[in-house]
């Protein structure tokens, strides 16, 4: 489901304006990305909890040349599926 989809499923089901449900939906992904950014994580309950993580560097194999090659360490988000959503999509 992409970004569109999403808005379009959310307002058809609640029955309000499109742009009314796009700008909420903006809404809350700006707020989640402002707390994972100050290093907060989100959590949903029933549905699950974004984390950052730091990704530490590290050294691997150039796949087409073999050669090994450094990774700079950087931060990673990561998702954990709550246990509703788990139930749910079993």
């Amino acid at each position: 489901m992409t970004r569109k989809e999403l808005i379009d499923e959310v307002a058809i089901r609640s029955n309000l304006p499109r742009k009314d449900v796009e700008r909420i939906i903006e809404g809350a992904f700006r707020q989640m990305i402002r707390a994972l950014k100050r290093g907060d994580q989100v959590q949903i309950l029933g549905f699950g909890t974004f984390k950052v993580k730091d990704r530490k560097a590290r050294t691997v194999l150039n796949p087409r040349t073999g050669e090994p090659m450094e990774i700079p360490a950087c931060k990673v988000t990561t998702f954990t599926s709550g246990q509703s959503l788990k139930r749910a999509i079993r």
